[in-house]
């Protein structure tokens, strides 16, 4: 029988610090990215030619992905958004969504997903619940989106094609100062026991 082999041993770990978080004090990378779209920057810095993300049998470097995010960010940050913002997201599995997802981080806004096969009512709720200011939607998923009147408080609807089609080459918004207690995400539970209730997970989380 082959004799185990310690494979810690070989591995440099980086920097461990002690830091107090919600009231306990945990072991922490030194040297960690404090956001969602740092922790993607660091992933670029250090291979951008490599493959960030593959889908449909399409490669994307961290340089391809990190164009679009930014263009990405300047057609949301034109409407409007900015940092706490709720963008919620009706979309399919699609390369695009990995975009909208970090363009949306880089903004300091919080991302909504919503589930596809919710009906309008169930939207509805999550959308005014959240606070939600814009909507990115899939085209094949609007028969079912609730009514304008039903949603007073979202401002902007908007397909992922319109916004795929209004990203301008080079073009950009800027990073915003983001700490990694704020919240990056807003993922709401499945209602079984009661309405469905928004989870946050921070950037840290």
């Amino acid at each position: 029988m082959a004799e185990r082999q310690d494979w810690g041993r070989h591995i440099a770990l980086p920097p461990i610090r002690r830091e107090e978080h919600c009231g306990r004090v945990v072991r922490c990378f030194a040297e960690r990215a404090h956001s969602l779209y740092a922790l993607f920057e660091q992933g670029l810095k250090a291979n951008p030619a490599g493959d960030a993300l593959v889908f449909n049998g399409t490669r994307q470097s961290y340089a391809a992905l990190a164009a679009r995010i930014g263009e990405i960010s300047a057609v949301l940050a034109a409407r409007g958004v900015g940092k706490a913002d709720r963008v919620a997201a009706l979309l399919p599995n699609r390369a695009d969504y990995v975009a909208l997802i970090f363009a949306v981080a880089r903004l300091g806004a919080i991302l909504v997903p919503l589930n596809i096969r919710e009906a309008a009512p169930e939207l509805t709720h999550v959308l005014n619940d959240s606070g939600a200011r814009l909507l990115v939607f899939d085209p094949a998923l609007a028969p079912g989106l609730p009514t304008e009147t039903a949603t007073p408080q979202l401002e902007t609807r908007l397909s992922i094609e319109d916004l795929v089609t209004a990203c301008c080459n080079g073009t950009t918004a800027p990073v915003a100062d983001v700490a990694e207690d704020d919240v990056a995400l807003l993922l709401y539970t499945s209602g079984t026991t009661g309405r469905p209730k928004g989870a946050m997970l921070t950037h840290c989380n």
